[in-house]
């Protein structure tokens, strides 16, 4: 929670972005999905356009622990509990509790993380499914890879799940789906002591990175 008010205070001192002459403030809904990595992006969102903000952002999901919390379901859950409609905004931002073994809703190990291909080919499963509720719904999904981590296994980890998230996603249509590669914050920007997080600069590039992209795909400022 610190983290989070730290980040809030920072982002309130930054200007926000005003119309362009013509355009159109977003006028849609930001639900964030993911895990403690979404949870940061959160405040920048807020920041950034205070949009009507939906926060399925919790530090405890992933796409690797259905038998822990299921991400998917939980997903699916906010969509039609919120009625989201076609068009309106998803941020994802997961992956770093996901280097460990795969398990199901029912707690039954799938594949450990020495089964690499079997692993690898569930872990994808989960991504396409993932994105492919973006597209049943029509929704414009934002989906942010991992970033490196001050661990070198932990990185390593990352680095398949980041992968995955490149090769998958560029199978889906562009209007729903949208990558943004922040692989290398790890080196641009100190780690927080933790060493899983972005530090605060960090964050704030790959909220900058978030919103560039958003701006190239909708007509998104504040009147």
């Amino acid at each position: 929670m610190r983290r989070l008010t730290l980040l809030l205070t920072f982002f309130l001192s930054l200007p926000a972005p005003a119309c362009e002459p013509g355009a159109m403030p977003y006028a849609g809904r930001v639900l964030v999905v993911g895990d403690s990595l979404a949870e940061g992006i959160v405040q920048y969102v807020a920041r950034e356009w205070n949009p009507e903000m939906i926060n399925g952002a919790r530090h405890t999901r992933g796409l690797a622990r259905f038998g822990y919390f299921d991400t998917l379901a939980s997903f699916q859950r906010d969509i039609a509990a919120h009625a989201l409609q076609p068009g309106e905004i998803v941020v994802i931002w997961l992956g770093t509790n996901d280097g460990q073994f795969i398990d199901d809703v029912n707690k039954i190990s799938l594949a450990q993380l020495s089964e690499a291909e079997t692993w690898r080919a569930i872990y994808a499963d989960r991504v396409r499914a993932m994105a492919q509720t973006c597209v049943d719904h029509d929704l414009t999904c934002y989906w942010l890879t991992t970033t490196a981590s001050g661990y070198s296994n932990h990185t390593a980890y990352m680095q398949n799940i980041a992968n995955i998230f490149r090769e998958e996603l560029a199978n889906f249509p562009p209007a729903n789906l949208q990558l943004i590669d922040v692989w290398d914050l790890r080196n641009q920007y100190q780690l927080r002591n933790n060493k899983t997080h972005p530090s605060r600069a960090g964050y704030l590039e790959a909220g900058n990175r978030l919103r560039d992209r958003i701006l190239e795909t909708q007509s998104l400022c504040v009147d």
